[in-house]
């Protein structure tokens, strides 16, 4: 619930006093998105780029939103997930709900992103 775990175009952190430019790219930071080719190896820090193998789509505020990597995290252990995804033109200032979806699961809602 609330705030993701999410970086700015420029690696800040996204909070409502730091939000994302509408249209700009932010990280997002998370679990559960399954297998990457080529496959990680537990335990060992991630080192090179792996797409997921089950792409994932993005909205934010129920609007589609472009995304431009979804992988693992460099530098971070496998499971965590990194997908890069470009902020809706048409995003409302404040808080948006983001839903991830991954095949067939949805994301609650009940992640946001801050936009100004």
């Amino acid at each position: 619930n609330g705030p993701g775990a999410i970086l700015n175009q420029d690696f800040s952190v996204n909070t409502a006093t730091n939000p994302a430019e509408r249209s700009s790219i932010v990280s997002l930071y998370l679990t559960g998105l399954g297998q990457t080719t080529p496959a990680s190896v537990d335990g060992q820090v991630v080192s090179t780029i792996a797409n997921l193998v089950i792409p994932v789509t993005i909205t934010i505020n129920g609007i589609a939103a472009e995304v431009l990597y979804g992988g693992n995290a460099p530098g971070l252990i496998p499971g965590v997930a990194q997908v890069n995804v470009r902020i809706p033109a048409a995003a409302m200032f404040g808080a948006n709900v983001i839903r991830v979806t991954s095949g067939t699961g949805t994301s609650t809602g009940n992640v946001t992103v801050f936009v100004r």
